[in-house]
């Protein structure tokens, strides 16, 4: 058996990859009042003028992206549906 001394690389890449995924762990950030406010302000924005939102949310010692894109469906019009 020539190769199976290196039988165990996968399982030292798997190794390696769980290590440098808990090196990219943050602590979960403490948001003071004004950046609550801030935040309130650009969901608020984005929903009265349809606009999309860029959103980073904390989740378990990382952090994932949200991107909500609004978009408004215009009706065709056909000359069809118009009342003379």
């Amino acid at each position: 058996m020539k190769w199976q001394p290196a039988s165990f690389i996968p399982l030292g890449f798997e190794m390696n990859r769980a290590m440098f995924k808990d090196q990219e762990r943050q602590l979960k950030p403490l948001l003071d009042q004004y950046e609550k406010e801030e935040f309130d302000r650009s969901i608020a924005y984005a929903m009265e003028y349809n606009s999309s939102l860029k959103i980073n949310v904390w989740s378990d010692g990382y952090k994932e992206t949200i991107l909500y894109k609004k978009s408004i469906s215009i009706p065709c019009i056909s000359p069809r549906n118009i009342d003379k």
